[in-house]
C-alpha cells in the first residue's frame, strides 16, 4: 500500500489511484472506529445508569462533555490541519481516544466520566471529523460530494458493526468490557495515519491536481476557490446561515435522537436485542444515504439535497413517535428514513461548504461548523435527558427535534448556490 501510494505521488499520471482515494480510505476507517465509540454511548448509557446509581441526565452528561470538547477540539486541530497537514493531528487524535475510552473502563464516579470519556475521547475524536473531512474537501472539487460521503459513511457503517456486538457484550459482562473493546480498536487504528497519509493537505503542493483529472484545472474559479479565510467567510450570510442550520440539526440529530433512541424503545417495549438493531440500521442506512446522496449533490445544487433531506426527516421522526411494541415493520421502516436522510445531510453540508467558501481553509471552517456541532449536540443530549426525567417520556424531545428540523430546512431556503470574491 504504501509503495502505491509514494509512486502516485511521484509519478501521478502512471498510477491508477489517485491519491485523494487514499484519502478517503483513511477518513473512512477512522471515522468508522471512532463514530462506533461515540454511538455505542447510546448503549451503554441505561446499565451505567443503574450501574452507578446515576440518572439518565447525569450520565448522558458525560456524552454532553464528549460533545463540546470534540467541538472545542475541532476548532483548533482543524486550524492545524490546514498549517501542518493531517498526519501528525489526526494519529495523536486517534490515540487520545482510544487511551480515553480504555481508562473510562474504571469509571465509578462522574467526574471520571467527564475527564476520560468527556475530556481525553472527546478531544481526540475533534481531531478526526474536521480535519479529515477538510481534507477530502481539498482533494476533490467535481467528485467533492462522492467522495466525501465515501468519507463520512464509515460514519454510519462503523456503529452497525459495533452496536450488535456491544451490546451482545453488555448483556454477557458489563459496560465496561465494551469501553476497553472500543479502546482497543481506536489504538490500532492510530497507526493508519502515520502509514497513509503525506503532505500538507493541498494536492497542488504533491504536483496532483484536484479530483486526479486532467480536465479540472486549477484556474478561474478552482483557483478563487482557495482566496476565502475563515476571517473572510465569517463576513458572509451564508456563513452564519451554514453555521445555525449546521447547529439546529446537531441539536436534534447528535443530541436528542442518535443519543437516546435505543433508550425509548427499550422503554417503549422493544428489547434491547431490536433497539440495538434498529439504532444499527439508521447508522447502515445514513452510509447509504451519505454516498447516494453525495453523488446526487454533485449533480443537483446541494441546497435542494439539503431542503428535501430535512423534509424526509421531519416525516421520519413523526412517524416515529407513533410507533408501539407490536409494530416492527412500522419501526424498520421509519429507522431506515431516518437513517438514509441523516446520512444525506452532513456530506452535503461540507460539501456545501467548500461550494461557498473554497478549498484553502476548510478544515478551520469545517472546524468551526464542528464547534457549533459540538454546543449544540452538547444542549441536545442533556435537554433528551431532563424531559425524560421530569416527564418519564421522550416525546417533548421529540418534539423538540421535529421543531429543529423544521427550522434547519426552512433556514436553507435562503441560502445561496455560490459564494466567490468579486461575484
Amino acid at each position: 500500500m504504501s509503495t502505491a501510494i509514494n509512486n502516485n505521488r511521484r509519478n501521478p499520471g502512471k498510477s491508477q489511484i489517485y491519491y485523494g482515494w487514499w484519502i478517503v480510505l483513511t477518513v473512512f476507517l477512522l471515522l468508522f472506529l471512532s463514530f462506533a465509540a461515540r454511538v455505542c454511548f447510546s448503549i451503554f448509557l441505561k446499565p451505567m445508569s443503574l450501574d452507578l446509581g446515576w440518572s439518565r441526565a447525569l450520565t448522558s452528561s458525560g456524552y454532553s462533555m464528549h460533545m463540546i470538547i470534540y467541538a472545542i477540539g475541532s476548532l483548533s486541530m482543524g486550524a492545524l490541519t490546514d498549517k501542518y497537514g493531517p498526519r501528525a493531528v489526526m494519529s495523536v487524535g486517534t490515540f487520545l481516544m482510544a487511551g480515553g475510552l480504555l481508562i473510562a473502563s474504571a469509571t465509578s464516579s462522574i467526574w471520571h466520566l467527564y475527564l476520560t470519556f468527556g475530556l481525553l475521547s472527546g478531544f481526540g475524536m475533534g481531531a478526526l471529523y474536521a480535519p479529515g473531512t477538510g481534507t477530502v474537501s481539498k482533494f476533490f472539487i467535481k467528485k467533492r460530494g462522492l467522495a466525501l460521503g465515501i468519507a463520512i459513511s464509515g460514519a454510519g457503517i462503523g456503529p452497525f458493526v459495533f452496536l450488535p456486538l456491544i451490546q451482545k457484550l453488555v448483556q454477557v459482562g458489563n459496560w465496561r468490557t465494551g469501553f476497553i473493546v472500543l479502546g482497543m480498536c481506536l489504538l490500532i487504528g492510530g497507526f493508519l495515519p502515520l502509514f497513509i497519509l503525506k503532505g500538507k493537505g493541498l494536492p497542488e503542493d504533491m504536483g496532483l491536481v484536484p479530483d486526479g483529472d486532467g480536465s479540472t484545472k486549477i484556474t478561474g474559479d478552482f483557483d478563487r476557490e482557495k482566496d476565502l479565510s475563515l476571517g473572510r467567510a465569517m463576513k458572509t450570510k451564508e456563513f452564519w446561515l451554514w453555521l445555525f442550520i449546521y447547529a439546529f440539526t446537531a441539536l436534534a440529530i447528535d443530541g436528542i435522537l442518535l443519543t437516546h433512541l435505543p433508550a425509548h424503545l427499550t422503554d417503549i417495549g422493544f428489547t434491547g436485542k431490536v433497539s440495538a438493531f434498529a439504532a444499527g440500521i439508521v447508522l447502515l442506512t445514513f452510509a447509504l444515504g451519505a454516498i447516494f446522496m453525495g453523488l446526487m449533490g454533485d449533480r443537483v445544487d446541494r441546497r435542494h439535497v439539503l431542503k428535501l433531506s430535512f423534509l424526509l426527516a421531519f416525516l421520519a421522526v413523526f412517524l416515529l413517535m407513533g410507533i408501539n411494541k407490536n409494530n416492527h415493520l412500522g419501526l424498520y421502516f421509519v429507522v431506515i428514513l431516518i437513517g438514509f436522510t441523516l446520512g444525506a445531510i452532513y456530506p452535503t453540508f461540507i460539501g456545501l461548504a467548500g461550494d461557498l467558501f473554497g478549498r484553502g481553509a476548510m478544515a478551520t471552517i469545517s472546524g468551526v461548523g464542528t464547534l457549533g456541532l459540538g454546543i449544540a449536540a452538547f444542549i441536545g443530549s442533556w435537554l433528551g435527558g431532563y424531559f425524560y426525567d421530569t416527564t418519564q417520556s421522550y416525546r417533548p424531545a421529540f418534539w423538540t427535534v421535529l421543531f429543529c428540523l423544521a427550522l434547519a430546512g426552512f433556514l436553507t431556503f435562503f441560502m445561496k448556490k455560490n459564494l466567490h470574491p468579486g461575484d
